[in-house]
């Protein structure tokens, strides 16, 4: 995608602690680090749960904004001037855009009008929040994106909300586990999963996401050999038949 800017389009500003939230962001070492399913069973459950072709948690560096994981889009990376999650680091709070052609702020951005780019036209958006020196910094975002005009509801605005304090925890807590080699982590949590089966936890539940609700009042959860293949069945036949698939594996299981 042509990530050049559009002249008439105004990239959000910079916080007045943007020199030490990058400095901040670029010490926890995330940055073009592997995938980790701990965070894509965490976007997987948001695109399901919200029915959203896109779900995101986005680091916002200093000129590009880097998708630690993502659904819905092929790309690690971005411009930062084209970046709507740019405006949640600026402002410190949601950014809820329910039709992007008919908001002023983005309706020139390549993102919504190139035709070869995502083509968003709804983005609900939460920050990813750390307490440093007594300041308040914005690392990225977590985001839903739809290309279609949407009115989020209170409940899912909660959702992402929660989703996005969930992922700041994250990102702290992993920290050893950030760019190690997938395989070990699979083969890790197979050998916990198989331990857990015969002696079963009496505390301390597996750590991940609140669970949230689908329509049928089931709560979400995706294991690591499920949202593998999810990604497998979205690339072959689109997004809306693999969350078909999906939901049929839940109520089996």
């Amino acid at each position: 995608m042509e990530q050049s800017v559009c002249k008439t389009y105004k990239p959000a500003g910079k916080p007045a602690v943007e020199k030490q939230r990058v400095a901040y962001l670029h010490s926890l070492q995330i940055l073009d680090s592997d995938f980790d399913y701990q965070f894509e069973r965490v976007t997987l459950t948001a695109a399901i749960a919200l029915n959203t072709p896109m779900a995101l948690v986005t680091l916002v560096d200093s000129d590009r904004q880097w998708f630690k994981s993502a659904q819905g889009l092929s790309v690690r990376e971005t411009s930062r001037d084209l970046s709507f999650c740019s405006h949640i680091v600026m402002n410190n709070e949601p950014l809820i855009v329910p039709d992007a052609s008919a908001d002023e702020r983005f309706s020139s951005n390549p993102m919504v009008t190139d035709p070869t780019g995502p083509k968003i036209r709804s983005y609900c958006g939460a920050p990813l929040m750390v307490r440093k020196d007594g300041e308040d910094l914005v690392l990225g975002t977590f985001c839903v994106i739809d290309s279609k005009p949407r009115a989020f509801a209170e409940h899912e605005i909660q959702v992402v909300m929660s989703m996005a304090e969930e992922v700041a925890l994250m990102l702290n807590a992993s920290q050893p586990r950030i760019g190690e080699h997938q395989t070990g982590v699979i083969e890790q949590e197979k050998d916990s999963r198989e331990s857990n089966s015969v002696n079963p936890p009496t505390q301390n539940p597996e750590p991940g996401p609140r669970p949230v609700r689908l329509n049928d009042n089931r709560g979400v959860k995706v294991s690591i050999e499920d949202s593998i293949k999810f990604k497998q069945l979205r690339n072959q036949v689109g997004f809306e038949e693999a969350v078909e698939w999906l939901k049929r594996e839940m109520i089996r299981s």
